[in-house]
């Protein structure tokens, strides 16, 4: 239970405190806390804040079924909280916000593309369900108080229904969509995702369970999107002359809806496929929608889409595609899947820590399949000063993560020498040479930063604050608005001249006709079609 008031707040950290603040941890679970604060009845001299999440990184972590009041911002979560693709990162489910002058803040003062947290808070469909079941304040402080989002755009995924219980967020601002799920259960902050149900019960079994569910999900997700994403479909967009427009509309309406966003763009902006079958597949794929700018785009074409046109897209408007609930489905199992391995790797460590062996905990880690795991493992090797184990084992990552950047690894390397030469029993007071002092210099710029700083500062050789990075003003909703469907006169063209193998007739009229008849003749005038 954390009580924040504002009397005994360090002036270093003025002008605000925090319950908890949590600067590049990672492979964490926070949940069944209390953060209470003085909003509302004295108002502080500082701002106060529940929990503070400062650069978790690309990894999975949650923050779950907190009770979080009289606070000026609940949750803080500032910077990159989220990999690249937004697939994996922090996700803020069931919690009971009360009384809070803003509930979820997601802020940012990195010029990095990756900011924000988790894509989808939440998910929908067949497979891992699990709405993000959070209870707002609805402050009347600000429009956006319930989620403020400065970062990249997240899906907020609620069940519909009554509105006493304040699932859904009342005011959204920039990049927050609104998902509702039918199928979800009525739920509050007093419920329990099914994944810590089952991992309360038997922990290995639940990582059993969970693995195998995020694997078939993940499984199914690729063989769905996969052809909608491939380079080849992709290029053959791109180059795309007009001439073949009939074979490259069957094959993307049969890929449909599951388009990525990168070949809708490319779609949209190749002017020789024609109109009206451009928007006949953006009807398939109706998550076009939430691709930033797309609207643009299509106001720009050349030949103009006519106002007719838009006409259908406006029955898909608050649709949310297969390819939508699909990757939310497979996320989220994949996340739950990561919150039990690291629910066992605490419980390991603990136990470990009681009988001095680490094997159990070696072995868990070291077979798991991301980098992060594999670096922990490291690290506990050098913890007992088994520091050639910790250099076999980082040497390991450039083997089974051929992607991961290699300047990382070298980072890592370095930061596991130098705690080996200065943190070891006996040595707590001796200084880095200077040769040392520059090297961890040297890695305060990357993915070591953090570390290295924490050395610095051990020995007083530099002073850090750890950053609170406040809301600003909100930015308005990008959500696009469709132009105006306004049918005028009558139009008609007919192309490509002279058409070979194939001819697209494109017309429409202002006139409701219930019949109409279309003749087409050859240059010689006899009748070719009717």
């Amino acid at each position: 239970f954390f009580i924040m008031g504002s009397a005994n707040v360090p002036e270093p950290i003025k002008p605000l405190s925090a319950g908890l603040y949590l600067d590049h941890c990672n492979m964490f679970r926070i949940s069944d806390n209390t953060f209470a604060g003085p909003v509302g009845s004295i108002m502080p001299q500082s701002k106060s804040a529940g929990i503070v999440v400062h650069e978790s990184g690309i990894d999975n972590n949650m923050i779950i079924s907190n009770a979080i009041r009289n606070l000026n911002y609940g949750i803080l979560a500032q910077n990159r909280n989220l990999n690249a693709n937004g697939s994996a990162g922090l996700r803020v489910l069931y919690n009971w916000f009360t009384g809070n002058e803003y509930d979820i803040c997601v802020t940012r003062d990195s010029l990095s593309s990756h900011n924000g947290i988790a894509r989808h808070q939440g998910a929908s469909g067949r497979e891992g369900a699990e709405v993000a079941g959070n209870r707002f304040s609805y402050s009347r402080f600000h429009r956006d108080g319930d989620i403020h989002n400065a970062g990249q755009r997240l899906y907020y995924h609620f069940p519909p229904g009554p509105e006493g219980l304040n699932r859904q967020p009342r005011i959204t601002s920039y990049g927050i969509y609104t998902v509702p799920d039918p199928m979800a259960a009525t739920t509050d902050s007093s419920y329990k995702p099914e994944f810590l149900r089952d991992a309360s019960t038997d922990p290995s079994d639940a990582y059993a369970k969970w693995s195998e569910r995020a694997v078939i999900a993940r499984g199914l997700s690729e063989s769905l999107t996969d052809d909608g994403d491939s380079f080849s479909l992709i290029n053959e967009i791109k180059h795309h002359t007009g001439f073949d427009a009939p074979a490259l509309y069957s094959k993307l309406k049969r890929i449909s809806p599951y388009l990525s966003d990168e070949a809708i763009i490319a779609l949209t902006v190749n002017g020789n496929f024609p109109n009206n079958l451009l928007t006949d597949i953006l009807k398939s794929n109706p998550h076009f929608f939430r691709i930033p700018g797309i609207l643009q785009k299509l106001e720009q074409r050349k030949p103009e889409i006519q106002p007719y046109l838009y006409a259908p897209l406006a029955d898909v408007y608050n649709v949310y595609s297969a390819y939508e609930r699909l990757a939310s489905s497979a996320d989220y199992l994949r996340a739950a899947r990561d919150e039990i391995f690291s629910g066992i790797t605490a419980g390991l460590s603990e136990s470990a820590h009681a009988s001095g062996s680490q094997d159990s905990l070696m072995h868990f880690l070291i077979n798991d399949d991301r980098p992060a795991s594999l670096t922990m493992a490291a690290s506990v090797a050098q913890k007992t000063e088994n520091h050639t184990d910790a250099l076999e084992i980082s040497d390991q990552l450039t083997l089974r993560f051929p992607d991961i950047d290699q300047q990382q690894i070298a980072d890592f390397k370095t930061l596991l020498q130098m705690n080996q030469r200065y943190f070891y029993p006996g040595a707590w007071t001796e200084r880095p040479t200077s040769g040392d002092s520059l090297a961890i210099v040297q890695l305060l710029g990357g993915t070591a930063g953090i570390y290295s700083l924490n050395i610095l500062r051990y020995f007083g050789m530099v002073v850090y604050n750890e950053p609170y990075i406040l809301p600003g003003e909100p930015v308005a909703d990008t959500t696009p608005g469709l132009p105006p469907v306004v049918i005028k006169g009558s139009g008609f063209r007919i192309f490509p001249v002279p058409a070979g193998d194939f001819v697209v007739l494109d017309y429409f009229t202002e006139k409701n006709f219930r019949e109409c008849r279309l003749r087409v003749y050859t240059s010689s005038g006899s009748l070719a079609l009717e």
